[in-house]
Parts: C-alpha cells; sequence; structure tokens
C-alpha cells in the first residue's frame, strides 16, 4: 500500500520553462521517486534575466514506501483531508485548531500528539478534477473514491477530519451516505450541524467523520449555540475532550512530554 506525500519546491531557471515534461523528468532525477502526477501552478517572476518557478501541489509516491509496503502515517488514528485547490489551509487553519486540542491534551493528560505520525491527504491528486458550481462530480473522481475507500477499509482509522464542503463531500460518499449532495448544500451552518452529530454520535470502534472549515467567514453559524466561543477553540476542544475520552484509542500519536 503506498502513501502520496504532497511537497512544494521552488526553482529558479534561467529561463522561461513552461514544458511540464521536461519538469517531471527533473524531478524524477532529483527525487528518486516516480511521479504520480505533477500538478504544476507556475507564477513567474522576472528578476536579473531569471524567472522563479513556484512548483505547488504535485504528488510523489515516496520511495521508501514501496519497499516497506505500510506506512506510520496510514497507521495514525487521526486522518486529515483537505482540498489541494486550498493549502493554505493546512498550514494556517489547522494549525490554530491543532494549538488548541495541544493544549487541552497537555492540560489533562501531560501529553501531545505527535503530529509527524497523522495521516495527512488531498482529496484528490489532481487539482484539476476538483469539482465546482458547473462540474461538481464527475467519473474521474471514482478511482480516487475507491482508492481511499480501500486505505479506509484497510486501516480503519478512528477520526477522518474534513475541511470544507468537498472534502466532506467526499468522504461521505467514499462512505456510500445517502443522499448525495451538491456544491452549495454543505454551507458554515450545515457542516456545524454536521460536526456536532458526529461529536454526539462518536463511536470509538469505527471511523468518525468531524467535518471542519477551510476557511472564516461566518464562522459563527458553524458554532451555533456556543457562539460566544472562538471557532478554533471550540472545534479543538471539542475534538480533544473525544481524544482524553478514548485515549487508549489514541496512544499511538500521543507523547508524554511539550513539544516546544
Amino acid at each position: 500500500m503506498s502513501s502520496l506525500r504532497h511537497l512544494s519546491y521552488i526553482f529558479t531557471f534561467e529561463c522561461i520553462i513552461r514544458d511540464n515534461e521536461y519538469i517531471n523528468k527533473w524531478l524524477y532525477l532529483k527525487l528518486k521517486a516516480p511521479l504520480i502526477t505533477c500538478n504544476i501552478d507556475f507564477n513567474s517572476l522576472f528578476c536579473v534575466g531569471k524567472v522563479e518557478i513556484v512548483l505547488s501541489e504535485f504528488s510523489i509516491l515516496s520511495s521508501h514506501l514501496i519497499s516497506s509496503g505500510k506506512s506510520d502515517e496510514l497507521a495514525s488514528p487521526i486522518w486529515l483531508l483537505f482540498n489541494p485547490k486550498h493549502p493554505i489551509v493546512r498550514e494556517y487553519i489547522w494549525k490554530l485548531v491543532l494549538a488548541e486540542i495541544q493544549e487541552i491534551l497537555y492540560i489533562e493528560l501531560q501529553a501531545r500528539m505527535d503530529t509527524s505520525k497523522l495521516c495527512i491527504r488531498n482529496a484528490v491528486n489532481n487539482i484539476r478534477i476538483v469539482p465546482d458550481t458547473l462540474h461538481w462530480w464527475n467519473t474521474e473522481l471514482s478511482a480516487e473514491m475507491a482508492l481511499y475507500r480501500e486505505l479506509v477499509q484497510t486501516y480503519q482509522p478512528k477520526i477522518i477530519i474534513s475541511f470544507g464542503s468537498f472534502p466532506f463531500e467526499f468522504v461521505r460518499r467514499v462512505f456510500k451516505m445517502k443522499p448525495e449532495k451538491g456544491p452549495k448544500f454543505w454551507g458554515v451552518a450545515k457542516l456545524g450541524e454536521e460536526f456536532r452529530k458526529s461529536i454526539n454520535e462518536f463511536d470509538v470502534t469505527k471511523t468518525n467523520i468531524i467535518p471542519l472549515l477551510r476557511r472564516m467567514t461566518e464562522c459563527e453559524k458553524f458554532i451555533g449555540d456556543h457562539s460566544s466561543e472562538n471557532y478554533y477553540h471550540y472545534v479543538g476542544t471539542t475534538i480533544a475532550k473525544k481524544i482524553i475520552e478514548n485515549k487508549a484509542s489514541f496512544n499511538h500519536i500521543l507523547m508524554n512530554k511539550v513539544i516546544e
């Protein structure tokens, strides 16, 4: 079983290079790993005759996972699921939620989560097939859902935290939940309702899908009756309490030391 990792690289070339095939070959030589996809977002910056090309959100198959067959990430009880169109969510929103979780875990258990053991994935590996309001769902997503479904069935995570409407609907369809919904259904308030439902029905013997926001617009609608609370504190504390209540199932990722 393989795990896809998403990396970002910045390379400076002497001239404008927009030949994807050339860059694929160059990356292959540098990374010593076969490329699965290469979703390239070019941002050219002219400076002293050079062009800075930013390659963002491309996926490689880590060579050490080819031989090992199983990664610590997939064995994690907590998985995170993102929309590849919004990489900032992982670097900003998730880290603020994580800070709240870590604080509660340390207060209650004198422990922290080892974030290197979390399974972090994008819902799809090709940014071009992410549904939009005109083309919400298509057959190209079937293979992505089948792969994710196989991983979930094999490793059985305790929690899948999704960020935004598309990753949430993606994982709902992975679990074959009905009815299937469209792009505008999962607004802020609806995601908040699903968050509370998931927490209230939390069952550590199965995989629990916990939806979070990918942006903070109207986040008070997500919080609902808890509108006096800060969003990050509200969701982080709530998730942390479930980890604490079922700590035996999360020992794999808990460390009894402070992470500076």
